[in-house]
């Protein structure tokens, strides 16, 4: 698949990540597994994924993840940010919580493009 394509059109090296976030030697959430694995949804399966988008939202640095209605609230938010910003310290408060309440929708869920 990918990593063929980007091999055959010269790259020297391909890199896989999104492959290993729902291995349990990650760290990752069983909530964020559960997305990954399950392309995003109920009712959503191989060809219709839900969407990832980037966004400078979470770290102050490009990051990919699945397209949760806070990585739209936080693209909203972009324009307006320091070019200083780090949102981890605040967003790991708030990952802690949308994970205790099982909100996928207000969780970062890091994914790739593929």
């Amino acid at each position: 698949g990918d990593i063929r394509a980007v091999l055959e059109a010269g790259a020297s090296a391909a890199q896989l990540g999104t492959a290993f976030l729902s291995c349990p030697e990650c760290g990752t959430s069983a909530m964020h597994r559960e997305a990954l694995l399950g392309y995003g949804g109920e009712g959503r399966d191989a060809s219709d994924p839900l969407p990832t988008v980037v966004t400078l939202g979470y770290t102050g640095k490009p990051a990919r993840g699945l397209q949760t209605d806070r990585a739209l609230r936080m693209a909203d938010l972009e324009g307006a940010l320091p070019n200083c910003f780090n949102g981890m310290l605040a967003g790991r408060t708030l990952q802690a919580a949308a994970l205790k309440q099982g909100r996928k929708d207000a969780a970062y869920l890091w994914a790739g493009s593929g």
